[in-house]
């Protein structure tokens, strides 16, 4: 018996309770609450027990499950919308703990599927791959800009030049894409895409929480339906948003288009009623990537990035002497890593890290990831106001000098 794991199971739960308590009763925000509520469980290592507890797969198969289920009890830990984790449930007494279990429990086949499909994006990309032929292997990236790619959307008789721009547009792909992992391919898929197609990138929102519940709302989902052939559940969300918003611009009302959710609606402001109807004439797969890709975490820089990002955060300011200020800019780095970027490096996805060092790694994220509109906002009020003037100019500050010290 693991007495030290059940004294922890006890602790979380009742940490747990008291959070959604106070987050009812308005003594604390309710997006704090949830964030400590999920590192107060994953703390428990319950993610990593369920993954270690099945048969059949070998020890790094386990470290990724374990992974992806802690992704999926801190999204729905998150989740302050219908199937996210019901605070009132913990605060009348329910195990968290418990509820975490279960629910890693059914997410496990649906993780070790992903977890597959996420290794095959490993391939160079073959920009004449026979789509059609069901041994190949591909990512669900490629596939997307190869169908969308082959796809009659041209005039008959297109001149040769556009014929050789498209070609140039995928041997540039091709190329970037080569080797690529995570987040990073995503994107340069969608740059494909928006390249080939001449349409504006989609809204990214500002609000990171916005971003994951979009991400989770696009995002394929596969269950099996009752004849038990597989199913992909979410692969129009993004397409009927956009057609809902056409509809909208063409003073045409429907039931399903006033469901649509607005956060979907707001993914495509900057198109123009012709760009909306190119979008939702694609496949599906076309908005859903570029949706996506709206919402992704940017991959997350190196050290050497990260250091000189930070030196070069304080070369900005000049009133470097002032106390705390190097506290201060590791802070401000810190929670914008938390809130933009990947948890883990694209190329360190299979790092040698105990399973405490990486719970520790989670709860720290989260600390800093809440702490983003408190530093950014003092960030933005520093005499001179050499990062910006709001949180958003912070925001944009530190993406800009991470992509400059980066190339």
């Amino acid at each position: 018996m693991n007495t030290l794991n059940e004294t922890s199971t006890e602790l979380a739960d009742a940490t747990v309770q008291t959070l959604s308590i106070k987050a009812i009763r308005g003594q604390m925000a309710e997006t704090q609450a949830r964030w400590e509520i999920a590192a107060a469980i994953l703390s428990t290592g319950v993610t990593r027990q369920v993954a270690y507890s099945q048969a059949g797969i070998n020890a790094q198969l386990r470290e990724d499950l374990a992974t992806r289920l802690s992704d999926l009890i801190e999204r729905k830990a998150l989740q302050e919308t219908d199937g996210g984790y019901d605070l009132h449930r913990s605060a009348s007494g329910e195990s968290a703990c418990g509820w975490a279990r279960a629910l890693s429990k059914a997410g496990v086949q649906s993780a070790l599927r992903d977890i597959r499909l996420h290794t095959n994006r490993n391939i160079e990309v073959d920009p004449i791959l026979d789509l059609t032929d069901e041994s190949s292997k591909v990512s669900y990236a490629d596939a997307t800009f190869h169908l969308a790619g082959v796809e009659d959307d041209l005039d008959p008789a297109a001149s040769i030049a556009r014929a050789e721009e498209l070609q140039a547009i995928e041997d540039d792909f091709t190329e970037a894409a080569s080797g690529r992992r995570s987040s990073g391919r995503l994107r340069i898929v969608a740059d494909a895409l928006l390249t080939a197609f001449a349409l504006p990138a989609a809204v990214r929102p500002e609000d990171f929480m916005d971003r994951e519940w979009i991400r989770e709302a696009v995002a394929s989902r596969f269950e099996l339906g009752e004849d038990g052939e597989e199913l992909e559940l979410n692969i129009d969300s993004a397409r009927n948003s956009a057609a809902a918003l056409l509809a909208f611009i063409m003073e045409v009302e429907s039931e399903e288009q006033l469901a649509i959710d607005q956060r979907l609606l707001d993914l495509w402001d900057d198109y123009s009623a012709e760009e909306l109807q190119a979008l939702v004439s694609k496949p599906a797969r076309v908005a859903q990537t570029l949706a996506l890709a709206a919402v992704s975490a940017a991959p997350r820089p190196s050290r050497d990035t990260m250091s000189m990002t930070l030196r070069t955060i304080r070369l900005a300011d000049e009133d470097t002497d002032a106390a705390g200020f190097k506290t201060f800019t590791k802070r401000l780095l810190d929670a914008w890593v938390a809130t933009e970027a990947e948890a883990t490096n694209e190329f360190d996805s299979r790092s040698n890290k105990s399973p405490e060092a990486v719970m520790e790694a989670a709860a720290l994220r989260m600390t800093a990831a809440l702490d983003w509109p408190i530093v950014a906002a003092e960030a933005a009020a520093r005499p001179g106001q050499p990062f910006g003037k709001n949180v958003a100019e912070v925001n944009a500050f530190i993406s800009s000098v991470i992509s400059t010290v980066s190339r």
